[in-house]
């Protein structure tokens, strides 16, 4: 479950959101599973804004349909760049076709994303578009959150990411 972010409302605004639906959107909390399969393939199940689950291969061009839109990525590890103890994984997202409500996004932009894990287990997410990025830092679920929580944050995620699908632009 997302624990904090930094510099989120300048990235919102760098990829075209307007304030409506930047403010629902900061409402939204986003929570992410990962299953490793093997050294080189694992799924990621993002439960919030698509609520959806992809594959993921190391070091091969992968296509999704996301939150982003259809996108085109590519992921690896940074060579020789490691966080306390734990490599750098790097995603290169070229947008296909950038979701509607995303402005100023369109064919052919690039996003670059950086992941990696702190010595205390937290999961960390750096996301990068043009001169703007921001950090979002996940906890580790320890089996202590109630599953009535959980069901309530879910039901709000889907009622605001309708809202900002709807709201118009300002």
């Amino acid at each position: 479950k997302q624990e904090s972010i930094e510099n989120e409302s300048e990235f919102f605004k760098a990829v075209g959101l307007g304030k409506t639906k930047r403010m629902l959107l900061k409402k939204i909390k986003i929570k992410v599973k990962i299953e490793v399969k093997s050294a080189t393939e694992w799924s990621v199940t993002e439960k919030a804004i698509f609520n959806n689950t992809e594959n993921h291969k190391l070091d091969q061009p992968q296509e999704f349909n996301s939150a982003l839109g259809k996108t085109k990525q590519i992921k690896s590890f940074i060579e020789n760049e490691v966080i306390d103890g734990h490599p750098v994984l790097k995603t290169v997202v070229t947008l296909i076709e950038p979701a509607g409500f995303l402005g100023k996004l369109k064919a052919g932009d690039e996003m670059v994303f950086k992941s990696w894990v702190d010595k205390d287990g937290f999961l960390h997410g750096w996301q990068s578009f043009g001169e703007v990025s921001c950090h979002r830092v996940f906890k580790n679920k320890k089996g202590g959150e109630a599953k009535q929580e959980e069901d309530q944050d879910d039901v709000e995620n889907i009622k605001l990411m309708k809202e900002v699908q709807s709201a118009k632009d300002d």
